[in-house]
């Protein structure tokens, strides 16, 4: 099994907000994918990122408001179904999609994929649902045009399946091995926001665990450091980020061979984008 990570594009904003004692100046936060290759079940992205669909998604309000807050920076957006398409991956061929969390970095893609199944959680997925209009979703940073309208008939909840394996991590607990061998494992990461999760992807040669936005710098798993208090705006219960955060940081300590990747951290991405390797 082969992973890739792909570079969607990204926003700026401050360092200091994503990390306590960061620097008051504007960085790079870009927007990840990981293309996972399974020998059985095909291909499998971890997250979609960016795509010029947010712009679409975006014109009126009250999602205006999230291009106005937080805007990618459109000359950086690379799709991920564009960058597919240059390496001969025809959209069809994507077999499943994990949804780490419904916001809107995370999800441009999903309507490009048409026959992939979207592996969420119970909690993600009822917690979209309970978003009774536009404006509830764009406060949770979730645009619902960006959802596909036949979600029904595609998600996976991983945690409602009784014929998913589970097994125990020590300090992650549990993790559902989604195909029962032992490829991909789906662990519950709260915090950000309901029913967040992240991949631990065994492939040939390495592990890799896909954090999404359990913390955006890999200084803070790596250290145990917190976002700042500004950063309280878009994490749904702080008190969950920061036990989150706590249990990547010894899963860390205890597997310093895994690496470890946050969705925005421009210092992990420049490394794995040139080292993961080719499908």
């Amino acid at each position: 099994m082969n992973l890739k990570i792909l570079d969607t594009g990204y926003c700026q904003s401050l360092e200091k907000v994503a990390i306590k004692g960061g620097r008051l100046k504007k960085i790079q936060f870009p927007s990840i994918v990981a293309l996972i290759k399974h020998p059985k079940h095909g291909l499998i992205l971890f997250d979609t990122g960016y795509s010029n669909r947010l712009f679409e998604a975006s014109k009126k309000f009250p999602a205006r408001l999230y291009s106005i807050i937080l805007p990618p920076v459109q000359s950086s957006i690379y799709s991920v179904v564009d960058q597919l398409n240059d390496i001969g991956i025809k959209a069809e061929e994507v077999q499943y999609i994990i949804v780490s969390h419904f916001h809107a970095d995370h999800t441009c893609g999903l309507k490009d994929f048409p026959n992939a199944r979207l592996i969420c959680s119970s909690s993600a997925y009822n917690h979209l649902l309970s978003l009774k209009n536009s404006f509830e979703a764009v406060k949770e940073a979730i645009l619902l045009d960006l959802i596909p309208d036949d979600l029904e008939n595609k998600v996976w909840l991983i945690d409602a399946d009784d014929s998913i394996k589970q097994t125990q991590d020590q300090h992650l607990g549990v993790l559902y091995d989604i195909f029962g061998d032992n490829s991909i494992l789906i662990n519950d990461l709260p915090g950000h926001l309901t029913g967040q999760i992240g991949a631990i992807i065994n492939t040939n040669n390495e592990q890799y665990f896909l954090i999404a936005d359990a913390c955006w710098l890999s200084d803070s798993f790596k250290k145990n450091i917190l976002p700042s208090s500004l950063a309280k705006l878009i994490i749904s219960d702080f008190d969950a980020f920061k036990q989150t955060l706590n249990k990547i940081h010894l899963f860390h300590k205890a597997n310093v061979l895994t690496h470890i990747i946050p969705t925005h951290c421009r210092k992990t991405v420049k490394h794995h984008v040139l080292e993961t390797q080719n499908l």
